[in-house]
């Protein structure tokens, strides 16, 4: 199928996460990855770990770089609802990632 999907559920300690660094590895010797999750220590981890053409981001990070990129970024980030505003603005201006990247693996997302 095309594109490719493939959804994972597992509990914790299952091997969801190592399947995902499989994925990265052999999307990064033919092509371009994305990875991305929800926490910081996560993200930091599969970082150390990923082929360095892998991109490793956290959501919001990523959020943040888009609305960077197309001057939305919010001002105050300890205002409240802020991160909601960025997930939002994240929908609305997510179309410019097409075609960027082979492979994206979102770890720990809701469908």
């Amino acid at each position: 199928m095309l594109p490719w999907k493939l959804l994972v559920q597992g509990t914790a300690g299952s091997g969801k996460t190592q399947l995902a660094l499989h994925l990265l590895r052999d999307a990064a010797a033919a092509g371009s990855a994305l990875y991305v999750c929800f926490n910081r220590p996560l993200a930091d981890a599969m970082k150390s770990i990923s082929p360095s053409e892998v991109h490793v981001v956290t959501f919001h990070e990523l959020a943040r770089t888009l609305a960077v990129e197309t001057n939305q970024l919010p001002g105050d980030f300890s205002a409240d609802g802020v991160f909601e505003s960025l997930a939002k603005l994240f929908v609305e201006v997510s179309p410019k990632l097409a075609g960027q990247f082979d492979t994206l693996i979102v770890d720990a997302g809701v469908r």
